[in-house]
């Protein structure tokens, strides 16, 4: 196995990319058979088919919950609709197409990692909800964090497309909140 140049002799974003491999072989490493089966829960929770049903219950449980309606279809469509062109732009190849020695324990949707699309929608989520009730905002950032580590824990995705993917979703989040809340 060739072993990376030393630290000087490459440049900055080359030392983030090692930093995040080696973060994500890490994570690999704690794969255990009883968290296997919860992390790929999590990771169905984000799926857009369980945002478009969670939003369709709320919208059938009347007009008293339309407000959440709405907070959860804008979170979950534009957040949505920015990882995907974010994704297209950059084209950073998952993990396990990049034959760094990661197998996925997940199919995942398509071939590119930046950013994380299930985590960029659950933080929109988390942060749009997050001035809801205390239960509602710590409720939606626990499962935001869960859906978060799903994705590099299934090796999915490598820790700065899921921490990226937060940054990105809980700025869509807040930005809705001001601009339509």
């Amino acid at each position: 196995m060739a072993h990376p140049p030393p630290p000087q002799s490459i440049g900055l974003w080359q030392r983030v990319v090692l930093m995040d491999r080696a973060i994500l072989r890490r994570v690999r490493t704690w794969e255990r058979d009883w968290v296997t089966p919860l992390m790929r829960l999590a990771t169905r929770a984000g799926d857009a088919s369980s945002w478009i049903l969670l939003t369709l219950l709320i919208f059938a449980m009347g007009e008293n919950m339309r407000h959440y309606f709405w907070l959860l279809t804008y979170a979950t469509l534009c957040s949505t609709c920015i990882a995907h062109a974010l994704k297209r732009i950059f084209r950073r190849k998952r993990p396990c197409l990049e034959h760094i020695g990661v197998e996925a324990l997940v199919v995942y949707p398509d071939q590119y990692s930046f950013p994380s699309g299930h985590t960029t929608t659950a933080f929109a989520v988390a942060a749009i909800l997050l001035h809801e009730g205390s239960y509602l905002g710590a409720g939606s950032t626990i499962a935001a964090l869960w859906i978060a580590s799903s994705r590099i824990y299934l090796g999915a995705h490598y820790p700065l497309d899921v921490f990226l993917g937060a940054a990105i979703g809980s700025t869509v989040g807040l930005t809705l909140r001001i601009l339509f809340f």
